[in-house]
This record gives structure tokens, sequence and C-alpha cells, in this order.
């Protein structure tokens, strides 16, 4: 079952003993709960930031998704706001759906991260070669040199990737929409979820609230991260009243 990264501490109960506010972070294919190291000391204290990790075993999209509901519906007792990056922002729009479909607590916020829309129709890539995997990795980025290069590093990674890239082909959910307001996030210069492919969103929410451009590729955090993190504070602000105004911390 999908779970929290056991690093991540909690966070202090909110004043009147309401339960704190809750960021759950979901990563990109072929990433972990790692990815959002660099991002946890940037929120404000008082928040419950909590990185998922993926399943080992291999569920399907659908199975994933319903743990995911679970877990989340488990841990947040309160207001909470789901983010994820690449094919992390498609599974946190399928976990949102379901939540609002059974009838169960949404997220305040949703965050889609440079993961276009319409999704793109490619079966098969985890069967890709090894050498095709590096060549997709290096095109998008996000991993050093060294690991791409290396024949002793890149295995695990390649492991992750076709992994997650199978999990995200056995997907059969379409045509659903949310409630729940959504802001999008991609790099200017990104070969898949640029400018260009995030406006399909709009077909899939009741409530966009805007797509923040950033210079870069599809990892396009890697050297802004608490800018991006700072806008993320602000946007789930537009739409919790719930959560303590305490600053961001830059």
């Amino acid at each position: 079952m999908p779970h929290p990264d056991s690093s991540v501490t909690a966070a202090p109960a909110a004043p009147g003993g309401q339960p704190p506010f809750h960021l759950f972070l979901f990563h990109h294919a072929g990433g972990s709960a790692s990815q959002y190291r660099r991002w946890l000391p940037k929120f404000p204290p008082a928040w419950q930031v909590r990185p998922l990790s993926m399943p080992e075993g291999g569920p399907d999209w659908s199975t994933t998704v319903e743990q995911l509901a679970s877990t989340i519906s488990d841990q947040a007792q309160g207001p909470y706001a789901l983010f994820g990056h690449s094919m992390g922002g498609l599974l946190a729009f399928d976990v949102t759906a379901r939540l609002e479909e059974h009838g169960q607590r949404p997220p305040v916020w949703l965050g889609v991260s440079a993961y276009p829309q319409p999704a793109p129709n490619e079966p098969d890539r985890h069967l890709m070669s090894s050498e095709r995997l590096r060549e997709l990795a290096a095109r998008l980025g996000g991993l050093p040199q060294v690991v791409l290069a290396s024949d002793h590093l890149w295995p695990a990674v390649e492991a992750r990737l076709r992994r997650d890239l199978a999990l995200l082909e056995s997907r059969t959910m379409v045509g659903q929409r949310v409630r729940t307001p959504l802001c999008l996030y991609c790099g200017q210069q990104d070969p898949v979820g640029g400018p260009h492919g995030m406006p399909g969103w709009h077909r899939l929410a009741s409530r966009v609230l805007g797509t923040r451009v950033y210079p870069g590729g599809h990892f396009y955090f890697q050297n802004r991260v608490s800018d991006v993190v700072h806008d993320v504070v602000q946007d789930i602000r537009r739409c919790s009243v719930d959560e303590r105004p305490d600053p961001c911390v830059l």
C-alpha cells in the first residue's frame, strides 16, 4: 500500500486542538518520496507535509488510486491538499475524482505539475529497451548524467521507471471531472508537459485558478525550490480558510 515517507515528522496540533493542515505530495514516474526532501523545510512549520511512496508490488492504477484515497482519508482528519508532479499529478487528480465520486471529504486544493491533457497515449513504454529509456530520462532531465551513464546506478532507476510506466499504462479512468479548485504548474521549455499541454485541464475541472509557468524544462523546480514552494503555499491559501497563516520559510 502507498505510504508516507517515514522520515517526515508530525507537525504540531493546531491551536484549540484542531487537526493540522495536511499536504500530500505525489512523485513522478521513476521517482520516490525523496524527490521532495528539499521542499519540506520550506513549508510552514504548522503544516504536516507527506510525500507519498508508491507500492513496490505493482498493483494496477485503479487499485493504487483506491489505496491512496484510503491512506489520505485515514491520515487527514482536517483540511488537506494534494500536489503531484508529472505522473504524480495525474494520480493526484484521479484520487481527487475518486474521493468526490464516493462522497468522501475531498481536498480543498489540487496542484498538477508538468502533465499534459489530453494525456498522451503511448502504450508499452515500460517495454522499451534500456537504451531508449535512458534517452527518455535524459530528454526530460531530473537525473544527473553520472546516473544515466553508470551501469551500476542506472538499473535501480530503470526498474522504478518501468514499474511506474506499467502502472500508468494500466489506467482506464477517463472522462471524470473534479470540483476541487485546481492550479497548474509547468516549465516553459518542457517537451512533455509545457504550457502547450496544460489548457486541456480546463475541461476536467470546474474551477481552474491558473497556470504558473517557470523557466526550465520538465523538472523546472530543481533550481527554484523556494520559489515554487512559496507559490504552492500562496495558491493553497487562496482556497483554504482553515489553515493558519504561518509564513512560508524561504
